[in-house]
């Protein structure tokens, strides 16, 4: 289950490098700072492009600017994983059988956080 995460902590990277949301949207390419309140204010999403943008220059991964999002992203996936390889370990066999089990079992391994338990 999900953490109590922010679904994001661009607020928090961005005071910490002193940028006023114009600063920092001008950095995005945006013509007002509007887009970059919209985002930390959880009315937006960033696209891709602005994503990619924000890791540069906070130094940081999207999972991390990200955090609560990526959690409950990633709770999801790891259920549907488990779905998958009940499936593929009842009816598929073969070498691609077994590299998809081998992937599908290191995804239900993975905790909350995002880290690979050390004991699986």
């Amino acid at each position: 289950m999900p953490s109590d995460s922010l679904p994001h902590y661009l607020r928090t990277f961005r005071r910490r490098c002193g940028l006023t949301q114009r600063e920092l949207a001008w950095l995005l390419g945006c013509e007002s700072r509007s887009k970059v309140s919209h985002y930390e204010r959880f009315v937006r999403k960033p696209s891709l492009e602005s994503l990619l943008a924000l890791e540069f220059v906070f130094e940081a991964p999207a999972s991390e600017l990200f955090g609560g999002i990526f959690e409950t992203v990633a709770a999801v996936v790891k259920r549907r994983a488990k779905v998958l390889l009940r499936r593929v370990e009842g009816s598929a066999s073969g070498k691609h059988a077994e590299v998809k089990a081998r992937m599908l079992r290191r995804l239900c391994t993975v905790e909350e956080n995002g880290a690979l338990r050390r004991d699986a």
